[in-house]
């Protein structure tokens, strides 16, 4: 790369650090903020994501008879759109092997496959669910907030 494109380039990209850096340091526009978020609940949800969330757990019980399922972002609030994928924590006892967690993982996601459905999915220990470290706090706090647990 030329010199004095390189420079401008450089140039241009610090003022827009710059820029971004003090609309960071301000404070909102007065009255926006964002929207009260709280669970729909399992009864909130739409007929059709109950019946995959249901049959999702049933099909990660196979191997973990102990699982719990968690349905967590914006489905779990009512602010997804239709296009929306679901957010899923699975909740796995603590002895459970990597082999079987990943089976469990694996049925979670191919039940979502069959309907069409896209999933983000994570799991975690019941450990970790009960008493999460630093890197797991946000997720469980967010879940055990916003979330609904599969009956």
């Amino acid at each position: 790369m030329r010199p004095v494109l390189a420079a401008t380039l450089l140039s241009a990209a610090g003022a827009n650090l710059e820029a971004i850096i003090r609309l960071a340091q301000n404070n909102p526009p007065t009255g926006s903020c964002p929207p009260e978020r709280s669970s729909l609940g399992w009864n909130g949800l739409p007929a059709d994501a109950r019946e995959f969330l249901a049959t999702a757990l049933s099909s990660a019980r196979i191997f973990v008879p102990d699982a719990e399922l968690w349905l967590f972002g914006s489905r779990a609030t009512g602010t997804n759109r239709d296009d929306s994928d679901f957010d899923l924590l699975l909740i796995l006892p603590d002895s459970v092997s990597e082999n079987l967690a990943g089976q469990a993982m694996g049925q979670v996601w191919q039940t979502a496959q069959t309907r069409g459905h896209f999933v983000d999915h994570q799991k975690i220990a019941a450990a970790t669910w009960s008493e999460p470290d630093v890197v797991n706090t946000p997720l469980v706090n967010e879940v055990k907030r916003f979330g609904v647990r599969v009956p």
